[in-house]
């Protein structure tokens, strides 16, 4: 990657579902102690997506993007609110989040990404934009691969700690829909937009970031984000073999995914 995207001032990773291979709320929740009373974390899960599925049948009409991905906010609100009264995420610990972040499985060749890329770009130009809830776990993940990201440029929720360091149960919020995970990055970065960023995500919420940037990539099958290009008027295509067919065609509006995970976004960076 020594000559990729010299003029490229950052790259940016979302975290659960494309560098890990599974969402990793349950591995934050299992880090806690609750109270007896607690219902097990299955309950909060079942609960989320009966709300989130009925909204999804009712923004069928939402006149654009970000009212569409911004409609379901009240099912995250009502989840968080649900973990919240039930303390479920109670007497959890810095440590012991960072620790089961060491422990999260991850995706085949996105270190090589992260190591190339810092190898070539100053170490502050790698950012984490993620609605997960624990820095802590994703500073784990991280630490475990070798992959230095500063903490400030690690954005996303967290538990709320006490003077000890331990969790009180309620949630700092900072992202909860796609379109304030733009509005994180923008304010992180003190921009209008992310041009000039490389973005790689691979959900639905991670939309209106990848049209920012420069160049966005959706590092899964495109089947959810297909039908809402269609609607709102956006292209997603598979990404080229090499980059310089991206830059001839621009990017404007413009998403490209990938089928072959990680090595094909690496093979295209260092086309």
């Amino acid at each position: 990657m020594a000559d990729a995207f010299s003029d490229v001032r950052g790259l940016i990773f979302d975290y659960d579902g494309t560098i890990t291979v599974e969402d990793t709320t349950p591995v934050i929740a299992a880090t806690a102690r609750p109270p007896p009373a607690c219902p097990p974390w299955n309950y909060f899960v079942d609960t989320y997506l009966d709300d989130y599925n009925k909204l999804k049948q009712q923004l069928a009409n939402a006149t654009d993007l970000n009212a569409y991905l911004n409609g379901f906010r009240s099912a995250e609100e009502t989840s968080i609110r649900r973990v919240e009264d039930a303390q479920a995420l109670l007497n959890s610990t810095k440590q012991n989040l960072r620790d089961a972040g060491m422990t999260v499985p991850t995706k085949p060749g996105w270190t090589t990404v992260a190591h190339q890329w810092l190898e070539t770009h100053p170490a502050d130009s790698l950012f984490i934009s993620s609605v997960n809830w624990s820095s802590d776990l994703i500073s784990g993940t991280l630490d475990a691969a070798g992959v230095h990201v500063d903490d400030e440029n690690i954005l996303c929720n967290d538990l709320e700690m006490d003077d000890r360091g331990v969790s009180t149960g309620k949630l700092i919020r900072r992202a909860i829909t796609g379109p304030d995970k733009l509005e994180m990055l923008k304010k992180r970065l003190s921009v209008q937009d992310l041009s000039g960023y490389v973005y790689i995500g691979d959900s639905t919420y991670d939309l209106p970031c990848l049209l920012s940037a420069s160049l966005g990539i959706f590092i899964a099958k495109p089947t959810s984000a297909l039908p809402l290009a269609d609607k709102y008027g956006f292209s997603i295509s598979p990404l080229p073999p090499s980059k310089s067919i991206t830059e001839k065609n621009g990017f404007q509006n413009r998403i490209y995914y990938v089928s072959d995970g990680w090595p094909q976004i690496l093979s295209f960076f260092n086309s």
